[in-house]
């Protein structure tokens, strides 16, 4: 179980997680190169940041745009 941040839920590279330092939006990636971590923001891709995630500095997002997304995927 992980504790959301003021009621709502946020993501990283790990999954879920508590505490949030950006937004993504949904169906986009984040990656960390260190750890191979790789988890994908739920939902029906849009370009609208609207999920909030904590970003660690060296995470990568992978944007929706041009379908990066999916084809990482």
């Amino acid at each position: 179980m992980y504790a959301a941040a003021n009621g709502k839920e946020s993501y990283s590279a790990g999954g879920p997680t508590s505490g949030y330092n950006a937004r993504v939006s949904n169906g986009e990636i984040i990656a960390n190169k260190f750890t191979g971590e790789m988890f994908r923001v739920p939902g029906i891709p849009n370009n609208k940041d609207g999920k909030l995630a904590f970003i660690r500095p060296s995470d990568t997002i992978i944007s929706n745009k041009y379908g990066l997304s999916d084809y990482v995927a």
